[in-house]
């Protein structure tokens, strides 16, 4: 026989009920407020983790907090005559993604960008590509323990001045050597 513990309830510690839950389609959207009309009664917010931005046509869960209504899910989005629409992901509050492995993968462009800063910090890392890379930048500054360029074909460095500085030897080593 296996004994069973019976724990009283609490009723003063019950869950909030849910009001109201309903869907509807998003039918205007007053973007200066942050705010979508649904089914073009009810205005709504979204709710802080609904990252993908509702649009016009999306059909969409929403549910009523007293006087409030909240978007907080999109269950469907409007097919359009352009199909390449993004879906835009957007929170008007910072965003960190943590998890023990983290991969981005696009078929065909992957595109980091920042306004002021963008930090890549590894113990290990790389980078390959089967076509070009391109580094434009204002000051380069490299700091290594050692660096080993080479090329299959020509390198080539050019520089209005260019300076090569070395504490012990440097060494130029090739079948013919041109200077001047």
């Amino acid at each position: 026989m296996t004994p069973c513990i019976e724990f009283p309830l609490h009723h003063q510690y019950q869950p909030t009920p849910l009001e109201n839950a309903y869907s509807g389609v998003i039918t205007a959207i007053d973007a200066g407020n942050d705010q979508w009309i649904i089914d073009q009664h009810f205005t709504a917010q979204k709710a802080v983790s609904l990252l993908i931005k509702p649009e016009a046509g999306d059909l969409v869960y929403f549910v009523r907090i007293g006087t409030e209504f909240f978007i907080t899910q999109i269950l469907q989005r409007q097919k359009s005559d352009n199909a390449s629409r993004p879906l835009s992901l957007e929170s008007d509050q910072p965003l960190y993604i943590h998890a023990p492995e983290l991969k981005l993968s696009a078929w065909h462009t992957l595109e980091l960008t920042s306004v002021n800063t963008l930090s890549v910090a590894a113990e290990q890392g790389s980078f390959c590509f089967s076509g070009a890379l391109i580094q434009q930048s204002e000051n380069l500054i490299q700091q290594v323990g050692h660096m080993n360029l080479t090329a299959r074909g020509l390198l080539r460095l050019n520089a209005k001045q260019q300076l090569i500085t070395a504490e012990e030897d440097v060494r130029i080593d090739g079948k013919r050597i041109n200077m001047g």
